[in-house]
């Protein structure tokens, strides 16, 4: 049994399923309620996809003291669902972290770090700012400088973009889990330096 083709059939197979159901269903926030159809098959896709996450993470040694959790939204399913690699003491509602996230109404996948709702001070687009500058742009500099992360340039720009149209390759994906793991550490040295 080859666990990483495993990975990587299961990864691939559900990106498509989750592609075509947002293709299906855009996004408009009335259908999208949180206890809803169109969110719960949603879930269930990326229950699915953190799974396939867990296991690549349990393979890196990272099995313990960390959480992999999957978007809920309050009233409505996030436009732009994600899903947080959090470490011990980390949470989705206060702080930067490694996600596997899906921009808004761009196709495809990035894997990298962004910062919670609750610390921004621009708005809901600020989570995700690093999934879309690297999709419209190829560069992150906005968040990784306000942290910085730019002390590193090498780490600062390692956010992974993977389009729907594409395969997804499993060593990719490690690598990219990876680069976002020392993109947290990072930000985490640099906070406790300031503090």
């Amino acid at each position: 049994m080859n666990v990483a083709k495993d990975n990587e059939e299961m990864l691939n197979q559900k990106l498509k399923e989750f592609y075509e159901l947002k293709r299906n269903h855009p996004y408009h926030y009335q259908e999208w309620v949180t206890s809803g159809e169109l969110a719960d098959r949603c879930r269930k896709i990326l229950n699915d996809v953190a799974l396939v996450i867990e296991n690549i993470l349990k393979e890196l040694g990272y099995g313990n003291g960390i959480t992999v959790k999957v978007a809920r939204g309050a009233s409505y399913y996030p436009k732009s669902p994600w899903i947080a690699i959090l470490f011990s003491g980390e949470k989705v509602s206060n702080g930067v972290y490694p996600v596997v996230g899906f921009y808004g109404d761009v196709d495809g996948m990035f894997i990298g770090c962004v910062e919670s709702v609750a610390n921004d001070q621009n708005g809901f687009t600020e989570r995700f700012c690093l999934a879309d500058d690297v999709a419209k742009h190829g560069h992150n500099d906005g968040l990784m400088s306000r942290y910085g992360f730019d002390k590193n340039p090498h780490i600062a720009n390692q956010v992974a973009f993977f389009p729907s149209d594409m395969q997804v390759e499993i060593e990719s994906v490690i690598i990219s889990l990876k680069q976002a793991i020392e993109v947290y550490k990072q930000y985490v040295i640099n906070r406790d330096e300031e503090s």
